[in-house]
């Protein structure tokens, strides 16, 4: 996993991440609407579950990972780390990083919105996060050639010189 991403999740599981409802509980005179939508205030639960924004880059993120569902709540991020996220076979590998990706490209995309006033189109972020996502399963060698390894594979355009023959 790639450092970045898992310090992000961490953060993000534990809602300590500096949105803006906490720079304004903390004092800091700030607009606490979220950037991404413009319809809430920018809090854990709407950045990462409720915005309409974040709910299309989890739609078109998990689509490839044949999971049963996208999380709701910061407690649904943990209980898949916990299902998904201890063991070395390649679905949960797949499964955890793409829940680390997908929350460390939503925060990068609120951020640049906040602080550089950028933003990119829903289909751009989500692009992103595959293609960080499938970078870095390529990166892995020797990963079982099972019929669920494979359909990971495809799903992702996975090259087949990662499977072991």
């Amino acid at each position: 996993m790639v450092p970045r991403w898992a310090f992000v999740l961490w953060l993000a599981v534990q809602a300590k991440l500096s949105t803006k409802d906490k720079l304004a509980n903390w004092g800091m005179q700030v607009e606490d609407k979220c950037v991404l939508c413009n319809n809430a205030r920018d809090t854990h639960h709407h950045l990462f579950f409720q915005c309409p924004f974040s709910s299309m880059v989890w739609q078109q993120v998990l689509v490839r990972t044949l999971a049963p569902g996208i999380p709701n709540t910061l407690t649904d991020i943990v209980d898949w780390l916990v299902q998904y996220g201890t063991s070395k076979v390649f679905r949960n590998l797949v499964l955890h990083s793409t829940l680390a990706v997908a929350v460390y490209g939503i925060w990068i995309e609120r951020n640049a919105g906040v602080f550089q006033g950028l933003s990119k189109h829903v289909d751009v972020v989500s692009l992103n996060v595959v293609n960080s996502i499938r970078d870095f399963l390529c990166s892995k060698k020797c990963v079982k050639n099972s019929t669920l390894n494979r359909a990971f594979g495809d799903k992702w355009r996975l090259p087949d010189s990662i499977f072991s023959m």
